[in-house]
Order: C-alpha cells, then sequence, then structure tokens
C-alpha cells in the first residue's frame, strides 16, 4: 500500500509510525523545507499514484496539493478520520472554542480514577492514531477535537459528546461564522441514541445551533438550575443533588467551574460514583498554559495564559484580575473580534504591551476605544523586559495573548516556555 502524509508535526510523525507498522510505502508532503533535511522522510512524488491520502489538521482542505488532489478525486481524508477506522473501544468528543482542553483534562482524570484503560487524545497534544496499533476493544479514549478536525468527518462517531461553547474563532481558515459553526456541529454526526450529548445551557448562540436528535442531551450551567449539573450558591450540583462546594475543590473561577460540570455529567454516565468524582476534583492540577501562575520575584507574580489564543479565551483571566496587573498580548490573526476585551481591559489592566503580526490591528482598536495605555513591541521578548520595567511590588505580569501563536512560534505551548523562561532570567 503506498500512502500519502500531507503536512508533519506531532500527528504526521505519529501517521508515519502507525504506517511503517503495517508495512505501509509512506511518502510525506510538507511546506517546510527543513523537514526533509536529514533525509529520514521520503518526499511526495507527483508521478505516483496513492493508495490512501491523509492530512494534518493543521493543513485546510484549500491547501494547493489538497485541493489539486481532491479534483483529481482522490480521496483526502483527515487522521482523525482514519484513527476511527483502526481504533477499538469508544471515544467521547469534546469541542467547543474556549475550555475544550480543561474539560478533557478533567474527565480524563476522572476517569483514570475510576476504570483501566482510559486514554488522553486528540487537539490536547497527544494524536488519537498513536494508540491504533496497540488498542482493544473496551478501550476508552477521551479526546478533544478541534473545529480542523471536524470539519469533514464521514464514518467519524463518538460514544457521547460534549461542546462546551461556541464563539468566533478561527474565522481566517473558516471563512465566517456559520462555517465555522458547521464545523464544530460536525461532533453531532453519526451520535446514535445510547449517545449523550452534553451543552452549555449559558450559551444561547451554541443551544439556538444544535439540532434536535435521537440522542439524549444535557446540560451544564453557572446560571440556572439544568437538567445535568450546574453551580448554585458555590455548590456543584449533579442530577439535582449537591455534592461539594467550589472551595473543598482546586477549581478555581467560573470558567474553570463549567469545565468540570461538563466533565461530571459524562463521568456519572459512564457510570463514576460522586465520591471518585469528588476526590478527583480535590486533587486536580490545572493544565500549564491556562492562568498558571509560575512563580513570584520580588512581590510580582507571573501568570502564563498562552492557551489563550483568541479575545473570548484571554476574557476569564482579565476578568479574574484583582491585583494591578500589566498585560501582554499579541500574535496572528484570526479574524476575531477585540471589541469586548478591550473594554474589559480598560477597566482592569494597568497597562498592555503588544506584540505580533496584528499588534497594528489590535493598536487601532485600542485607539478607537479611548486606551492609550499602550505600547507596541517587536516581540515577546520586548513586551516581557518592558512589563518587568514598570511593575512594583503587588503586581502581577499576565501573558494573555488574544490570538494564536504561530506568526512566531510553532504552537501555544513553546509561546508559554519562552515566557518561562524570560520569568526564570528576570
Amino acid at each position: 500500500m503506498r500512502v500519502l502524509i500531507i503536512g508533519l508535526g506531532k500527528t504526521g510523525v505519529e501517521l508515519i509510525k502507525f504506517f511503517d507498522n503495517i508495512g505501509a510505502n509512506v511518502y510525506v508532503y510538507s511546506d517546510n523545507e527543513n523537514d526533509f533535511i536529514d533525509g529520514k522522510y521520503t518526499r511526495y512524488d507527483a508521478s505516483l499514484d496513492y493508495n490512501l491520502v491523509v492530512k494534518c489538521p493543521g493543513v485546510s482542505y484549500d491547501h494547493k496539493l489538497v485541493k489539486y488532489l481532491n479534483d483529481k478525486g482522490v480521496g483526502v481524508i483527515d487522521e482523525i478520520e482514519l484513527s476511527y477506522r483502526y481504533i477499538k473501544g469508544d471515544i467521547i468528543g469534546i469541542t467547543g472554542t474556549n475550555g475544550k482542553s480543561t474539560t478533557t483534562n478533567i474527565l480524563y482524570e476522572i476517569m483514570k480514577n475510576f476504570r483501566d484503560r482510559v486514554f488522553l487524545a486528540g487537539n490536547i497534544g497527544i494524536p488519537l492514531i498513536s494508540y491504533a496499533n496497540n488498542s482493544i476493544n473496551g478501550d476508552l479514549y477521551i479526546t478533544e477535537l478541534s473545529s480542523f478536525q471536524l470539519e469533514r468527518i464521514s464514518s467519524f462517531k463518538c460514544s457521547s459528546a460534549i461542546i462546551t461553547n461556541i464563539t468566533p474563532d478561527h474565522l481566517n481558515r473558516h471563512g465566517d461564522m456559520e462555517e465555522y459553526i458547521r464545523a464544530k456541529k460536525m461532533i453531532l454526526k453519526n451520535l446514535d441514541k445510547e449517545a449523550l450529548l452534553v451543552l452549555n445551557a449559558d450559551d444561547d448562540l451554541l443551544c439556538s445551533s444544535i439540532d434536535k436528535g435521537n440522542y439524549r442531551v444535557k446540560y451544564f450551567s453557572i446560571k440556572k438550575e439544568v437538567e445535568g449539573a450546574y453551580l448554585k450558591d458555590g455548590y456543584f450540583y449533579l442530577n439535582g443533588k449537591r455534592i461539594v462546594s467550589q472551595s473543598e475543590t482546586t477549581i478555581v473561577g467560573v470558567h474553570n467551574a463549567m469545565n468540570a460540570l461538563a466533565a461530571i455529567i459524562i463521568a456519572d454516565n459512564e457510570g463514576v460514583d460522586e465520591h471518585t468524582i469528588v476526590k478527583t476534583l480535590a486533587q486536580y492540577k490545572s493544565l500549564s498554559h491556562r492562568y498558571e501562575v509560575i512563580g513570584e520575584k520580588n512581590g510580582i507574580r507571573f501568570i502564563n495564559d498562552s492557551k489563550a489564543t483568541n479575545p473570548e479565551s484571554s476574557m476569564p483571566a482579565i476578568n479574574s484580575i484583582y491585583r494591578p496587573t500589566v498585560l501582554i498580548m499579541g500574535g496572528m490573526e484570526k479574524g476575531s473580534d477585540f471589541a469586548e476585551l478591550i473594554d474589559a481591559i480598560n477597566e482592569k489592566v494597568e497597562y498592555t504591551f503588544i506584540y505580533g503580526e496584528c499588534k497594528e490591528r489590535i493598536k487601532n482598536e485600542f485607539v478607537q476605544k479611548g486606551n492609550d495605555k499602550y505600547k507596541i513591541c517587536d516581540d515577546l521578548e520586548e513586551a516581557f523586559d518592558l512589563a518587568l520595567s514598570i511593575s512594583k511590588r503587588g503586581y502581577d505580569i499576565l501573558l494573555s495573548p488574544a490570538c494564536a501563536s504561530w506568526d512566531m512560534y510553532d504552537n501555544f505551548e513553546k509561546r508559554g516556555d519562552h515566557f518561562r523562561d524570560l520569568y526564570r532570567r528576570a
């Protein structure tokens, strides 16, 4: 079998391992010439025919080679679609604009404390295909799914699913909000009557976008009592029963409370007992790069919120401010609306340093909002040094970019790691 993989990164490397293991002849196309320097991969040969073409999620269907192959009638599938064909066991899918990584991780931790053979997968950083060679019946895959992965699935199927919320994001790739919502809703495709769909009852756009299906639906909310799970007077409720005070858990902030509520509904559906749920929430350690207080020097705290890759995902960090705060923001343009975020910045932030590809656009939004407490910087290092120079004891320096990292970094993790390195040398 001759296979073509389009794109590399983590997913591409795992695809190569999978196909090598089953004895396929693997060819690779990458836009990055550096991927071929060491001669490890066989380059795409346009003169050959391929039995199977698989693309990585970071490669758009508008990519020149993908379009060329599709126009020739050569079907191009996504890694997640391929993975479903080889994975044994069930897949619980989690998508949404914001909070999906944390929701995925909380659910994984609960399930891991309840049963064996539970695996973390997907957009969270572990391609689902990496498990295919060792998958057995009964496995459970807690899988974060991005719009890039979902947009053209065919047979891929979740046993249950969560949609955390929907706000504008990745419009530079999807074109408009309608197409972005359509991509997210693909997680519903192939859900059957045994499946449970969990929705955010506080998100009117999400709830109004979901068509009724033969699957079951439950909700989570921090504003009202719903069938599912909700937060009331500081307590988590599940199926109408108060189970634990948020203050007795490590779940900080209302945004993380929402993530936990979504996770415990699925956990309950999977048969997890209340004791295991509560114990996990009490011991849970948050993911890196998500409002992560990485340390304090000379009375100044440093907070890494690099995972905030759009304005909506920066809002919880801005709303959580209770000390004088200097903000670092900026990165790659994704077609987002910054107006609401800058209103919050005007109210909460002492000063903002802006860098990256869309720094001029953000600057113009600051000007329109009458905020002159900002400075344009060349890069994160300059922004960090300037933020440090004006901060005093009792201040926070917050990296919450509200933009993608791809203008200067491979991913948000490397951006956050750079911020952490700058903190260490400060």
